[in-house]
């Protein structure tokens, strides 16, 4: 796995300590402790339905990696497919030792590629809560509701329009601090990396690099709130 590119940017943005790759690993052989982890979404990926909707395993590893890395207490994915991105997640919310309460979301258009039932087999079914529609009409009723996020992977609907609008609520409500990730960019989808682009420019993130194929930035503070924006709407004229 390549952690390299996050490692030297952790030191001042997450905590102020140098991080090495060791600190990602589990204190065991990370080999092993890898192919565990792969194991929970084994059948996933060896089933030839999935082949084409589903995390490659070395993005999953990196997801369990993250979640181990930066505990968070609640986190959110957009777009689930198969499942196997949220048992890596739930893998890593329950190698912290946590209970299962549903704190992790996952929201898709539709159960289409049996994402839930993928769970549930791999025995992470408490520790989710299942949201299905279009994101664009459920991330609002999510935000409505008053949900906060330490982390939150983007892996929806690549087009610009719609990979905007997850990150314009997911922003509304990852915490200060927190952690938003975008799965393929700079991977042939370039409305992913034009959406990138947006949030480097328009909003208080910094970037922490790339960590598999995951883009990951951390949020500084809530520059959009109760309807105002915390800088003249004329500094972002393009991008």
């Amino acid at each position: 796995m390549n952690f390299r590119a996050l490692g030297g940017r952790l030191a001042s943005k997450l905590g102020g300590q140098k991080l090495s790759a060791r600190q990602y690993e589990l204190p065991c052989d990370c080999k092993s402790s890898d192919a565990l982890i792969v194991q929970n979404w084994r059948f996933i990926s060896d089933d030839p339905k999935y082949e084409e909707k589903r995390i490659p395993d070395g993005d999953g590893l990196a997801l369990y990696h993250l979640v181990k890395y930066a505990k968070p207490a609640s986190t959110m994915e957009i777009g689930y497919y198969s499942g196997a991105s949220t048992i890596a997640i739930c893998s890593g919310l329950r190698d912290l030792g946590q209970e299962p309460s549903m704190q992790h979301v996952a929201l898709d258009l539709e159960d289409w590629h049996g994402g839930p039932q993928n769970v549930r087999a791999a025995g992470f079914g408490d520790f989710v809560r299942f949201v299905t529609g279009d994101s664009a009409l459920t991330l609002p009723r999510l935000v409505n509701e008053g949900l906060t996020f330490d982390l939150i992977f983007i892996d929806g609907n690549h087009r610009f329009d719609f990979c905007l609008i997850d990150f314009f609520y997911s922003d509304r409500m990852l915490r200060n601090g927190g952690i938003v990730g975008f799965h393929d960019a700079g991977a042939e989808w370039p409305a992913v990396d034009k959406v990138v682009a947006f949030v480097e420019s328009h909003r208080a993130y910094a970037s922490l690099g790339r960590l598999s194929g995951i883009q990951l930035y951390r949020k500084l503070r809530a520059d959009f709130e109760n309807g105002k924006f915390d800088r003249e709407a004329h500094m972002f004229h393009k991008f």
